[in-house]
């Protein structure tokens, strides 16, 4: 088994003497391991299917949305933040097992049925975001930059509509990342704008009616 899953056959022992009815060893298999395991038929292990989040759109606004752990917790991003709306409450029975662990159904107690977490709709525009994403790679890569941000917002409301940080990371890999790329620079990073700034300090003063276009100010 040890050679299988890649573990150290030391590692896998202390697992498994562990005095427990029951151990996890390893978690969400991927199909080709999961069969090489079944062919070794080894009747004390048993294959359980397992629910996994996928991110479809893979990269992009990977550092904003974060990702989920392996009992589906929010570990960063929003993902993290709003994780108590979108888990849900779990249900849970009463039954009663024969000698073979087989559920009695006749005998079934007590029944509570889950219910499902709220939905979390975003301002991003998938196709603003996938070009934030994209021209943000090629110009960090052409000069050679350590990291990039790019935020793309509408002007009229605020509404983020992209959000792009490089080094990109895919959320579906996310325990495959290094820490540092999984950083949501343009939320942690400070970033002194400078002069460029100022004009939108005029702008606001202006629309204030606190200065005017002929004024001069020291």
């Amino acid at each position: 088994l040890a050679p299988i899953l890649g573990m150290n056959r030391g590692t896998l022992l202390a697992k498994i003497s562990r005095k427990k009815d029951f151990v996890w060893i390893a978690r969400q298999l991927d199909k080709q391991t999961s069969e090489a395991i079944a062919k070794l038929k080894i009747k004390e292990l048993e294959l359980r299917p397992e629910w996994k989040r996928f991110y479809p759109n893979k990269f992009a606004a990977g550092h904003l949305i974060g990702f989920a752990g392996l009992d589906h917790a929010g570990l960063e991003g929003v993902e993290f933040m709003y994780d108590s709306y979108l888990r849900g409450i779990p249900g849970w029975k009463s039954t009663v097992k024969d000698a073979k662990q087989h559920e009695v159904v006749s005998k079934q107690s007590e029944l509570v049925l889950p219910v499902d977490g709220y939905d979390l709709v975003l301002t991003l525009d998938v196709v603003l975001q996938h070009s934030a994403d994209k021209f943000l790679a090629e110009t960090c890569k052409k000069y050679n930059a350590v990291g990039g941000v790019i935020a793309v917002m509408d002007p009229r409301n605020g509404d983020v509509l992209a959000l792009a940080n490089y080094p990109a990371f895919d959320p579906n890999r996310a325990s495959q990342t290094d820490t540092d790329h999984r950083r949501n620079r343009s939320i942690t990073d400070i970033y002194e704008p400078g002069s460029v700034f100022k004009i939108f300090t005029l702008a606001g003063a202006i629309e204030e009616g606190l200065v005017h276009a002929t004024d001069r100010i020291f």
